[in-house]
């Protein structure tokens, strides 16, 4: 059980955290002393801690430690923990000093980020941490990403404007710091060279990757064949120029193995030819939702898919169209199978 494992976890600091433990912190210039420990604060920000017991019990357990080495944001975590199950009578003052012990380091990252000329990037704090950054991606070069992540341990990232130059930076020199990357949206206008450039990153726990009108041509597809990922549950590519060629080529990496969710809208040339292919690649076990809408698949076209083993596991189809006396039928079959799963848009 994941609170077993948090509460075990602190037992090996009673005593404070090793050299090496030391070392592996960052201290970027704020307002108080920063410390991290980066095992625990993995833990704490674990998003599969799916209940609210587990959740406090990790974040409880970075409180403790950061109390003990001497950090403010050990009190800001303890009181955003208890905050929840506090009296309705206590939660105001709670809250003021939650805001009040939050402030200066909503404060020092603005520093930071005006500094670099990145304060377009609006900050999403979680007990004193940043947890998400979203907005204009300008500037946020290779170096800029390193030191972002030395100083905060974000986990989400929602960018606009991105190119293949950026991307192209992300990839020289120290990419450590893709390895706690859960989520990453990129707006922009990008080619194969700038997917190429995402393939050398150690994506080892992103979950998600949204590349939504972006400009992917089957080129660019072809380059996402190299993504070093583990965990690539949810992959997006709507709203790009993908044929069927380019989905085919995507489906013969092992990437497809971590898929559950593939979301092909808006591709308009991908065809039936594609869930043909679907039908027949093996290692797609884990998927559980495709979504075609705005494409040349109509929501009938799933029916080939009913009965294939090795797509045991769809639970979602999402396609355009209506139903009528010609496809009706068809549906009928899909909704037996698939019941609510079937979407028409």
């Amino acid at each position: 059980m994941r609170v077993a494992f948090v509460t075990g976890l602190v037992t090996g600091f009673v005593a404070g955290p090793t050299p090496e433990m030391m070392g592996a912190m960052a201290s970027p210039s704020s307002p108080a002393a920063r410390q991290r420990n980066l095992e625990l604060e993995a833990a704490a920000l674990d998003p599969k801690l799916r209940s609210d017991e587990e959740a406090s019990a990790a974040w409880q357990v970075y409180a403790d430690w950061l109390m003990r080495v001497g950090d403010p944001r050990g009190e800001l975590v303890s009181l955003g923990v208890h905050e929840r199950g506090a009296f309705r009578s206590q939660r105001r003052g709670i809250r003021a000093r939650i805001d009040e012990l939050q402030q200066p380091y909503v404060e020092s990252w603005k520093q930071w980020a005006d500094a670099r000329s990145l304060g377009r990037l609006r900050p999403r704090f979680v007990h004193g941490f940043i947890r998400e950054l979203s907005g204009s991606g300008k500037g946020l070069d290779g170096a800029a990403m390193v030191e972002l992540f030395a100083r905060e341990p974000v986990q989400r990232l929602r960018l606009e404007g991105v190119d293949d130059d950026q991307l192209e930076s992300w990839a020289e020199g120290d990419t450590s710091w893709a390895e706690g990357l859960r989520y990453l949206k990129l707006s922009g206008s990008l080619s194969a060279e700038g997917i190429a450039a995402l393939g050398k990153l150690p994506f080892g726990r992103l979950e998600a990757l949204n590349l939504v009108d972006v400009g992917l041509d089957d080129e660019a597809c072809g380059a996402l064949w190299d993504l070093r990922t583990e965990t690539l549950e949810r992959l997006t590519l709507t709203g790009n120029e993908i044929t069927d060629e380019g989905v085919a080529g995507l489906l013969a990496s092992e990437q497809r193995r971590q898929w559950r969710h593939l979301y092909l809208s808006g591709n308009e040339e991908v065809s039936t030819e594609t869930l043909d292919k679907l039908c027949e690649t093996e290692g797609l076990e884990k998927l559980e939702g495709i979504y075609v809408t705005n494409t040349d698949i109509a929501i009938e076209d799933f029916v080939v898919c009913i009965d294939v083993p090795g797509l045991a596991g769809l639970r979602v189809v999402e396609a355009s169209g209506w139903v009528g006396s010609r496809n009706r039928e068809a549906v009928e079959r899909m909704r037996a199978r698939w019941g609510r799963g079937v979407r028409i848009r």
